[in-house]
């Protein structure tokens, strides 16, 4: 059954792909993929295999990258306590649900051609990745409760997740499950090179849309 979930979000890619090659004479010859905060279509796309079939196999490529990050990383491992496997279970269920919001949002961006704008687009994105993120707190505090950390570590981890200790002089510390590093949020460093990193890709989005 869990190989067959893990299936799932490439069937809904291929499905796409199907439903758009069965109506590959009703897709325009120019159709729009980008709009202005007007609502205006200012980006156009050109009825090909690399712009009709490429944002889903790019999807796909994605989805595999995911699966293959939770088979090797976030695999069990022999030493591992109660707590630890429940972690990795919580993260690789993390890891499904991005597949899931990736292919239903690839998919809705490709059936553009046959929608009168980007709305159902933006209601997929946005609606799954906020279920992810529900999805992954409720997880945290769940597993929190099921499975609390010693008075030490419970006193720098909050619900498991962020770390944040303000006699910590380190600005980026090891994760708890050993994949990489996270924030110490009790360092105002670490806020401000997080703000850095979400408020330059949207910055530089934003600007490059009015430039468009």
């Amino acid at each position: 059954m869990a190989r067959l979930l893990a299936l799932l979000p490439y069937a809904l890619l291929a499905a796409a792909a199907a439903f758009l090659g069965a109506r590959w004479d009703e897709i325009p010859e120019r159709f729009p993929i980008h709009w202005s905060w007007g609502g205006r279509p200012d980006g156009w796309a050109t009825r090909s295999a690399a712009w009709v079939f490429g944002p889903l196999a790019f999807a796909a490529l994605l989805c595999a990258l995911l699966a293959a990050l939770g088979r090797t990383a976030l695999a069990e491992r022999p030493d591992d306590d109660t707590r630890h496997r429940a972690e990795r279970r919580l993260a690789r269920g993390v890891l499904a649900g991005a597949q899931w919001v990736v292919a239903a949002t690839s998919a809705a961006a490709a059936l553009l051609p046959f929608l009168p704008g980007p709305g159902p687009v933006l209601a997929v994105g946005l609606g799954g990745a906020g279920l992810l993120v529900a999805g992954a707190v409720l997880g945290g505090v769940r597993l929190s409760r099921e499975h609390p950390l010693p008075p030490s570590d419970a006193r720098r981890w909050r619900w498991g997740l962020f770390y944040v200790d303000r006699e910590d002089p380190r600005v980026l510390v090891p994760k708890r499950l050993g994949l990489g590093l996270t924030f110490n949020f009790g360092r105002p460093a670490a806020w401000l090179a997080l703000l850095l990193l979400l408020g330059l890709p949207l910055a530089l989005a934003f600007l490059v849309a009015r430039a468009m």
